[in-house]
């Protein structure tokens, strides 16, 4: 996924408030019009796919409301975020409600793969204390001392910038691999 979407599911003003859907994507099944010609609010049910646990999860009846500036149609996140998980990436499917039956007619569309983050990760590592453990090439996080119980994330370090040669001396440090839970 080269331009992951990514939805924060933090507790606004802080997290997003709604996600945006194109008015080009929305549209009647039967005459292929845009719904937005006829429509400004679709009660729709998500089928969201979890691609870390390749399982799914329903959210339904929830109201996807029409904003003619921009042309985007809307559904508020927190009608959906407590059936996400951090962290994690979905795919989607927007379908009319089927409870109560919707009388509009939008043809099912899918919202591409998008990650789920709500800046706990980061929040967490950046905080904790840390060692550089040059003999295990590795720079690892804990919960209190570094050194005291066992580490929470680690990392891969390097030298020379460009992440291919392990680091000798914590002096030459200059690039870390990805971060793992331990």
């Amino acid at each position: 996924m080269k331009n992951p979407q990514i939805i924060s599911i933090k507790t606004p003003p802080s997290g997003d408030k709604v996600i945006a859907i194109d008015g080009l994507n929305v549209i009647d099944d039967t005459t292929q019009a845009l719904m937005s010609d006829s429509e400004t609010t679709i009660n729709v049910d998500i089928y969201f796919w979890d691609l870390m646990t390749n399982a799914g999860v329903t959210v339904t009846n929830k109201i996807m409301t029409y904003q003619s500036d921009p042309d985007v149609w809307t559904i508020d996140v927190a009608d959906f975020s407590a059936s996400l998980t951090d962290r994690h990436k979905y795919v989607a499917k927007i379908t009319t409600a089927a409870i109560p039956l919707e009388t509009a007619n939008m043809r099912d569309f899918k919202l591409q793969e998008f990650s789920v983050d709500n800046g706990s990760f980061e929040d967490t590592w950046m905080r904790l204390p840390y060692e550089v453990d040059i003999s295990a090439g590795k720079i690892k996080w804990y919960e209190t001392t570094p050194g005291v119980g066992p580490a929470l994330f680690q990392a891969d370090i390097y030298q020379d910038g460009v992440g291919t040669t392990a680091a000798t001396d914590t002096s030459r440090v200059t690039h870390r691999g990805p971060i793992e839970t331990v």
